[in-house]
């Protein structure tokens, strides 16, 4: 997983949510290869673990997804 977690910023222009084209508000993960954004955690999991050579199921990708999200908001 190569994200950024931003919070409390919003991008600079309207943007929509990569997998399910929901407005992006003032928190949102942005993948640092790709460059595109996911409104929230499991719109990011489940765009990784559509990729081939994540090696996750979705519901793996989400967990471990939370699990990292919850170690950096502490």
């Amino acid at each position: 997983m190569k994200f950024i977690w931003v919070n409390g910023r919003t991008p600079s222009s309207q943007s929509a949510c990569a997998v399910c084209s929901r407005p992006i508000r003032a928190a949102y993960l942005r993948h640092i290869e790709t460059g595109l954004l996911f409104c929230d955690c499991d719109c990011y999991a489940s765009a990784q673990s559509e990729d081939s050579g994540i090696g996750h199921t979705r519901p793996q990708a989400r967990a471990s997804l939370k699990s990292t999200l919850a170690l950096l908001l502490g």
